[in-house]
């Protein structure tokens, strides 16, 4: 591949992309040999620039959860809870009994 000396603009690349991977061979179907092409390290570093860092995304992704369950958590009133203590108590011993007795099943043992 030839890369010419007057290029066009990073947006035109972008924006010419979709065509391009319109005639890509179905390879998700597990039905091709191999396909590899390499266009060299110009058109390599094109397409890093066009992925997001997956490390930034993680961090994204977890601070976002973090802060989700944490509002979550404080936006219920003590009194709320306190007032539903019991039925709380309740349901989370049940489902945890019934948790543990469906995983003994499930594994053939018995965890008592």
């Amino acid at each position: 591949m030839c890369i010419p000396e007057k290029g066009i603009s990073r947006e035109e690349v972008f924006e010419r992309l979709p065509a391009f991977r319109s005639r890509d061979l179905d390879w998700r179907s597990g039905r091709v040999f191999g396909y590899v092409y390499d266009p060299g390290p110009e058109v390599r570093e094109i397409g890093a620039a066009s992925r997001i860092n997956p490390e930034i995304q993680k961090r994204i992704t977890g601070w976002s959860i973090d802060f989700m369950m944490v509002a979550t958590i404080t936006a219920i009133q003590v009194s709320i809870v306190y007032k539903f203590m019991l039925p709380i108590f309740l349901i989370a011993a049940t489902a945890g009994f019934l948790t543990l007795l469906m995983v003994s099943r499930l594994y053939g043992r018995s965890m008592f």
